[in-house]
């Protein structure tokens, strides 16, 4: 459940709120006591058989991302694994995804362009660090209040080189 998951987190993490749910786990907002920040914390959710492939993904997430550094990719600040509960600490980003934020209005050609130049930016540091994202998709972009898109959601990346991906499974 949503609060036996918030209950598990630790106590420097508090007014703890839901903010999503996908198929591998749950995504909180709370703020960090330790750091003075809001943050957002991916926890999975499954038991059972389930749970380690969830980890594993996780792990390949929080070590994929610690590999990046780019203005248009979502920061990781830390990743807890245990027998109780397994979780990503990433940066907290106010906006909409681009999916939202097409819906509530039609983007112009000029904010259409200017977003997808940013992203390809980012795309290309995500390649150059021979990482495939996998799930590039409006509901993985977040565009920030001041207009900055962010690649989100990095749980099916994987790396281009057999011999890095060992690394990262690890």
């Amino acid at each position: 459940s949503k609060k036996g998951l918030i209950a598990a987190l630790p106590s420097h993490f508090t007014d703890v709120k839901y903010l999503s749910e996908g198929g591998m786990g749950v995504v909180f907002r709370a703020f960090d006591e330790k750091l003075k920040r809001n943050v957002a914390i991916k926890v999975v959710q499954t038991a059972g058989h389930r749970r380690e492939d969830y980890q594993i993904r996780l792990r390949r997430e929080a070590k994929s991302l610690c590999a990046l550094r780019h203005p248009n990719v979502v920061r990781a600040f830390d990743y807890h694994e245990d027998e109780e509960i397994t979780y990503l600490v990433l940066e907290y980003l106010e906006g909409l995804t681009l999916g939202e934020l097409a819906k509530n209005s039609p983007l112009s050609i000029n904010e259409t362009v200017h977003l997808m130049a940013q992203l390809a930016d980012g795309l290309s540091s995500i390649h150059a660090a021979k990482l495939l994202h996998r799930d590039i998709k409006p509901a993985n972009i977040m565009v920030t209040m001041e207009g900055q898109p962010l690649l989100i959601d990095f749980g099916l990346t994987i790396m281009t080189q057999k011999l890095d991906e060992t690394r990262l499974t690890r």
